[in-house]
């Protein structure tokens, strides 16, 4: 409403007092509603707009009802969601549909809004409605598709992504979502082609490429991977995440320098990136570089206290580098952190059999072919260590299986 921009809020009430007694409640309402765009919580509007609402007939109430609220308001519902405010959204949400129960944007806003506080099926629900509403409606069944993908209803989501797709054929965004779904469901090469698809229509989507090279990855074809990484960060030069999925893959080829380049990357874009750390220790440890593994290690750890793999990798590099005894305080964390470890018991049997720890080697052995009955390397080396204490027959048994 023009003139309302210009009054104060104390004069938008005043005159909507008056146009409530000349029974003008359109004007009322219009005025209370640029009210509560600038206050969503303003106590005599939203009392004022409820009593008006309740005292409509029921013919005028319902031509009130189908209109959308006016483009100013949605804009800020829209910002408001934007600032991560997700309760207060909920709530201007509920109180505009009070007004306009069929605003198919403020459904929509809602929708995601409940996402965003982790309230999923009511999420589900009201995209539900909005597509009740309008059953063309291809965002909504995009919006929907995320929440049952977050439910982990992923055939349903890739249905109902499906579906805004064939609503809107250039919905990149849809073609993007389908794809995480059907990777986190295992059809990698129907993702890619979902990716590859979403890449098509948008040449500049950093994250479908990065996506993609990691379903590509999965796929073993190493070298497309590293091309799809390669885009992403051409197209976002500070996307850590496609940095660090880079360097797994060069990691994976052997090309171990040009890995913990990509590594150093992703950490100087964030500098918290724990997994980057981590893997950039193995890469060096892998070049030999020891002392500088054991320093990435320590860098992951410093940031992720619970990472009991960084712990034992880092029990690794010390065992190679001769520090025995800080080797097995390593495995020792990581056994705490994470009590079903089987390498790390089988590796700290290791060091233990160096320190002539033999029993302690032992137990620690039988504590990892306990978790991991299949593991062989855990029978070969408590067999050594069976061996080393005389006791020829049950060495001779681990041997054998």
């Amino acid at each position: 409403m023009p003139q309302s921009q210009q009054l104060t809020i104390e004069q938008a009430i005043s005159m909507a007092k008056k146009a409530v007694k000349q029974g003008n409640t359109a004007l009322a309402l219009e005025l209370y509603n640029a009210v509560l765009q600038n206050q969503p919580n303003h106590p005599v509007a939203k009392e004022a707009v409820r009593k008006i609402q309740n005292g409509l007939p029921h013919n005028q109430s319902t031509q009130v009802e189908i209109t959308n609220p006016p483009q100013d308001q949605i804009n800020a519902l829209i910002n408001l969601y934007h600032s991560g405010q997700m309760v207060e959204t909920e709530q201007l949400c509920r109180d505009l549909l009070k007004i306009y129960p069929q605003s198919l944007d403020t459904i929509n806003v809602l929708g995601a809004a409940l996402q965003g506080q982790g309230k999923l099926q009511e999420a589900v629900a009201s995209y539900n409605k909005v597509i009740q509403i309008k059953p063309d409606y291809a965002e909504a069944y995009n919006n929907r598709g995320n929440a049952l993908k977050d439910l982990g209803q992923l055939d349903e989501a890739v249905t109902s992504y499906s579906k805004a797709i064939q609503i809107r054929p250039d919905y990149a965004e849809a073609y993007y979502n389908r794809g995480i779904a059907l990777q986190n469901l295992g059809q990698v090469e129907e993702a890619v082609a979902s990716y590859n698809q979403a890449i098509q229509i948008r040449p500049d989507y950093a994250e479908a490429y990065s996506n993609c090279g990691v379903a590509l990855q999965n796929l073993g074809q190493v070298d497309e991977a590293v091309a799809s990484y390669n885009q992403a960060i051409q197209i976002r030069p500070d996307y850590a995440e496609a940095c660090y999925n880079r360097g797994n893959a060069l990691q994976e080829q052997g090309q171990l320098d040009e890995a913990v380049a990509s590594y150093n990357q992703a950490i100087q874009i964030e500098p918290d990136y724990a997994e980057a750390y981590y893997n950039r220790g193995i890469a060096l440890k892998d070049l030999e570089q020891l002392q500088e593994a054991v320093a990435s290690y320590n860098q992951a750890i410093q940031i992720r206290s619970d990472f009991a793999e960084a712990y034992s990798n880092r029990g690794i590099a010390l065992q190679d580098l001769g520090q025995l005894h800080e080797a097995v305080m390593s495995y020792n964390k990581a056994i705490q952190l994470k009590p079903d470890y089987a390498e790390a018991y089988y590796n700290r049997g290791n060091a233990l059999k160096v320190l002539g720890q033999l029993h302690e080697a032992v137990a620690s052995c039988d504590k990892s072919i306990q978790i991991r009955p299949d593991f062989a390397e855990a029978y070969y080396n408590r067999g050594n260590a069976l061996q080393d204490l005389g006791q020829l027959d049950e060495a001779l048994a681990s041997y054998n299986q």
